[in-house]
């Protein structure tokens, strides 16, 4: 897989993304929940392993903790099959309530 990649900063009220190819996400609301939820998790589907979708999770949290939030900067994440991206792009929006593209 590619390295990360961090795009360049966003105003507070940007946006971020989910494509095929990875996941752009920016900050747009002040939101400070930290952990992955469990259910989120357990939702291990047959193309991925267990560890392979706490990868993408975590991913999502270092992103959005350590970046977007403090920063304010749009990151693009790893490229990731269409149901990981789903899971990372429920996680972005439901547990740190941001947008995503």
């Amino acid at each position: 897989l590619a390295a990360v990649a961090a795009a360049m900063a966003q105003a507070p009220g940007g946006s971020a993304s989910s494509g095929s190819s990875g996941s752009t996400v920016s900050a747009s609301a002040s939101s400070t929940s930290s952990s992955i939820p469990s259910e989120t998790i357990a939702v291990a589907t047959s193309s991925a392993t267990p560890a392979e979708v706490a990868d993408a999770l975590e991913e999502v949290r270092m992103a959005v903790e350590q970046l977007v939030i403090p920063h304010q900067e749009a990151v693009e994440l790893l490229p990731r099959d269409d149901r990981l991206l789903a899971m990372q792009a429920e996680l972005i929006s439901r547990e740190y309530k941001l947008e995503y593209e």
